[in-house]
């Protein structure tokens, strides 16, 4: 297939900067543009909501939730399934 999964961690000094949001963007780039790939996707953790608004903002289209999925200390989370396909990616900006 020509499917990937990707994850991305930023550390608290560079959080709210706009890095995520920008790696993700060049990430897409070479994704589509030069690997020609047909999708990209990834999961992210219910407490997260941060990065949820930066993946919507890069194309990312909410596919699946597995619920209570991801357990840390007492709590359990939800896992959120993201993807893009290269034809999704084609009609940004547009």
């Amino acid at each position: 297939t020509r499917n990937v999964n990707f994850r991305i961690l930023i550390g608290k000094s560079g959080q709210g900067r706009g890095i995520g949001g920008e790696a993700t963007q060049m990430l897409l780039k070479y994704a589509f543009e030069v690997l020609n790939l047909h999708k990209v996707s990834l999961e992210v953790f219910s407490f997260n909501p941060r990065a949820e608004r930066v993946y919507v903002k890069c194309g990312f289209i909410l596919e699946g939730v597995r619920r209570e999925d991801f357990r840390f200390e007492e709590d359990y989370f939800d896992t959120k399934i993201y993807g893009i396909l290269k034809s999704d990616y084609a009609q940004i900006g547009k």
